[in-house]
């Protein structure tokens, strides 16, 4: 079924616009793609994705003969029936497509418009469904974007009139179905090579188009300083020397650039500056991928952009700062039985708070205003660092829905999650077996209001003849879940 969405999908691309074939895989396996299928043929279906709590629509799709035939409609209140949690539906479709006219019909209202992302640059009408919660967002167009900055073997297959091989993956960046998620960016470094073009036609129509994308820019000393430092931890990190090679002097500005300008994410077909750029990822926090994967990892890009502490609204838990002097509010969270004395713990929880705004100190609440957790974060533009976190109390708090598990290799791994702030790269490594590593992402987490402590965990395991050791993960039985979801949110009375 997935290779006739495909080979649907395909056929209509040039009012869809390219999607890599693994996008429609990816889609299948998170549960958002839905098709209708007629006597084993696909004769619709929509694409999706889940980006904080709204429905971003990529593709609907209805093939020739399935047109008239309400299945559209059938699509959408499917998806809205199956996310009716979350806030609604946003989409943007360009004004002279014929499909345009057709989601008014279809529940949606219109938000506004903006100008598509092709050379024609097309305008774009926003539409968006509401499925009726109290708005979080001033409109679907309030969602954030990862900004991408282009290399300029990306930027030619763009703009160039010349016939280029790779134009097709380059293009999807500028999908119409981008234009609120995307940001496109350029460095002066790129006007730097346009400028250096050999045929003076090519770089005249080079230089237009540059001018309308944004040029981020930054002090010349810096820029200088910043890709110094780059070409000196490379040769350092894995033995590699990038002075020598006009090329690679380029690519090292280009990511001083992205570096320097907070841009997370830099767009190249050039394997070499990927390669050699996650050996500076730690330091600049600046992800070099190819324009597929781009696509293909834009949630994960736009969660690593926009990761900040754990927010607890909705919820009755509350976090609270410790401030200077009120200390002794954290001697509950001291280790004792373990041997940690308490002069020395409480030197260095004064110690963090020593060091200013670098550090926060907080005490998570429950419900009944109790302390239940000690934490310090930190946090930089790309990463949350969390020097100490101490739970004071066993307990089941929350529940999460497993999305997704990535087997890869350990540098791909922290790479790709490292704005979570968890781990580091060697700690990653030092788990990892026969060379591959597992991260679990989850979902829609849910905070109790009511904890279940351990002790009454345990009493639930026995009532549905369940023994736990909860030395690692475990599976446990729908009915000793649904027990502990309940107690959750409606708490333990003994009877």
């Amino acid at each position: 079924m997935i290779d006739q969405a495909i080979a649907l999908g395909d056929l209509n691309k040039r009012t869809l616009g390219f999607l890599p074939h693994k996008a429609y895989e990816q889609a299948a396996a998170a549960g958002t793609l839905l098709a209708v299928v007629d006597r084993g043929q696909v004769m619709a279906y929509a694409l999706y994705s889940l980006p904080r709590q709204v429905v971003r629509l990529t593709h609907l799709c209805v093939g020739t003969e399935g047109r008239g035939r309400g299945f559209a409609r059938l699509l959408i209140d499917a998806i809205s029936e199956r996310h009716e949690d979350r806030f609604g539906i946003t989409l943007k479709c360009r004004n002279d497509f014929a499909a345009n006219a057709m989601w008014p019909h279809l529940g949606f209202e219109k938000q506004g418009e903006r100008p598509g992302r092709g050379r024609q640059r097309y305008p774009l009408s926003i539409w968006w469904r509401d499925h009726g919660h109290p708005a979080l967002f001033s409109s679907a167009e309030s969602l954030g974007l990862v900004r991408v900055m282009l290399d300029l073997n990306v930027f030619a297959d763009l703009e160039s009139s010349y016939q280029r091989s790779e134009q097709r993956e380059s293009g999807a960046l500028t999908g119409d179905w981008l234009a609120d998620q995307v940001d496109l960016v350029i460095s002066t470094e790129l006007e730097a090579e346009i400028a250096r073009h050999p045929d003076p036609s090519e770089r005249q129509r080079q230089d237009q188009a540059a001018r309308k994308y944004l040029t981020v820019r930054t002090q010349a000393r810096a820029l200088d300083g910043a890709a110094k430092q780059i070409t000196d931890l490379v040769r350092q990190n894995i033995g590699l020397d990038l002075s020598a090679d006009r090329g690679d002097v380029s690519d090292v500005r280009h990511l001083a650039a992205a570096w320097l300008t907070g841009t997370t994410v830099i767009a190249t077909r050039d394997q070499r500056f990927i390669d050699w750029s996650a050996a500076v990822v730690d330091t600049t926090g600046v992800r070099v991928m190819r324009p597929s994967d781009v696509v293909l990892q834009l949630d994960e890009l736009a969660r690593a952009q926009e990761y900040r502490p754990a927010q607890l609204e909705d919820t009755q838990y509350e976090l609270a700062a410790v401030r200077s002097r009120q200390e002794d509010a954290v001697l509950p969270f001291m280790h004792g039985s373990q041997g940690e004395r308490q002069s020395s713990y409480l030197a260095m929880v004064r110690g963090l708070g020593a060091d200013g705004p670098r550090w926060n100190r907080l005490i998570l609440r429950d419900p009944r205003r109790e302390s239940v957790a000690f934490l310090v974060t930190g946090v930089d533009d790309v990463q949350l660092t969390v020097p100490v976190l101490r739970i004071k109390l066993a307990a089941v708090v929350a529940c999460s829905r497993l999305e997704e598990v990535v087997a890869a290799r350990p540098g791909e791994l922290h790479q790709r999650f490292r704005h979570l702030g968890v781990w580091q790269q060697d700690q990653v490594t030092a788990v990892a077996k026969n060379g591959t590593a597992l991260a679990l992402r989850f979902a829609d987490t849910e905070v109790f209001p009511h904890q279940v402590t351990l002790r009454r965990l345990r009493g639930l395991a026995s009532e549905y003849v369940q023994s736990l050791s909860l030395r690692s993960a475990e599976k446990i039985s729908p009915s000793l879940f649904a027990a502990i979801y309940q107690e959750g949110f409606s708490g333990y009375e003994p009877k």
